[in-house]
Parts: structure tokens; C-alpha cells; sequence
């Protein structure tokens, strides 16, 4: 994978997120979900890099603003992850 997405519910939380990893020293944009990965008509996302993505997901978790799910990027498009 290239980078991933981290998802939240809203803007909010998108942001903290971020707010959270950039703390740890990882570094994260918040972006809108692209179109068919998301049933709620507005959700956002925090683009992390691949060698960041283990301690982003842990720094989220823990800050207790963790994703609601986790979707993985490369040259074939978006995929679901779990962890």
C-alpha cells in the first residue's frame, strides 16, 4: 500500500485526529472521503503514509478518536483494511 485513510464520522473528528497524530510526530492530512467508499453522505479521512500507518492507527486508538474503519491505497485503487 501507498498511504492510507483513517475514516471519521465528521469534520471534527477528522481534525482531532490529526491533531493527535501530528503530537506523535506523524505526519497527517485531513481530507473528504472520495465518492463510493462511505454510505454517510459527508465523511472524512486522515491520509497517513504506509511507513507511518501502524503507530497512526495505535497514536489514534489511544488518543480515543481511532477510526471508524481503515481503507488501504495503491495503484488499484481503495481497499478495506482491518487491523
Amino acid at each position: 500500500m501507498d498511504d492510507y485513510l483513517l475514516t471519521a464520522r465528521a469534520i471534527t473528528q477528522a481534525q482531532r485526529m490529526a491533531q493527535a497524530l501530528e503530537r506523535s510526530g506523524i505526519r497527517a492530512s485531513v481530507q473528504r472521503l472520495p465518492t463510493g467508499l462511505s454510505t454517510q453522505g459527508c465523511a472524512y479521512a486522515v491520509r497517513v503514509g504506509a511507513k507511518d500507518f501502524p503507530e497512526a492507527v495505535y497514536a489514534a486508538r489511544r488518543s480515543g478518536v481511532g477510526p471508524l474503519k481503515i481503507y488501504g491505497h495503491d495503484s488499484r485503487g481503495y481497499r478495506e483494511v482491518t487491523v
